[in-house]
């Protein structure tokens, strides 16, 4: 399938790849269909998840266990039913990233993880109920310490 996209042109891409947010990311929920493009082989924690149809957004995003070895995101049993997916230790967590210029200014979402099953492609933005996860956690933490 052939997708046209303002930031990478004209893309090909896998019908079976395509992820579907029922209800859309807050403040974009016109776009259901996304896909996964990882543009920098050598950096395979990081993605750009590319809105299907015109004018579809495109967002940076981070595997977050990358970073933060100790992320542990608590969803309710009613996000992990929404998902249709058999249990929370299928699930897949993405972080939406702020990358900037100055690399060291660049921060992930991690209180509003993307939660993606795998097993049906089904996601959606959950905001994480516990105050143990920052909007703003910065990539890059001084002297490669987590906070």
């Amino acid at each position: 399938m052939q997708i046209k996209t303002a930031d990478f042109g004209e893309i090909t891409i896998d019908e079976a790849s395509i992820i579907n947010f029922p209800e859309g990311i807050p403040a974009f929920e016109e776009c259901h269909e996304y896909v996964l493009i990882n543009i920098i082989e050598e950096i395979p924690y990081l993605y750009y998840m590319q809105g299907i149809g015109e004018n579809a957004p495109c967002f940076a995003v981070i595997d977050p266990y990358y970073f933060v070895a100790s992320y542990v995101p608590h969803l309710s049993p009613a996000d992990v039913k929404n998902l249709q997916c058999s249990g929370m230790e299928e699930l897949r967590f993405l972080a939406i990233a702020i990358i900037d210029q100055d690399l060291e200014k660049s921060v992930m979402n991690l209180k509003s993880p993307l939660v993606i099953c795998p097993e049906t492609r089904k996601a959606k933005q959950i905001v994480l109920e516990n105050d143990d996860y920052p909007l703003r956690y910065p990539l890059f933490v001084p002297n490669g310490k987590e906070e």
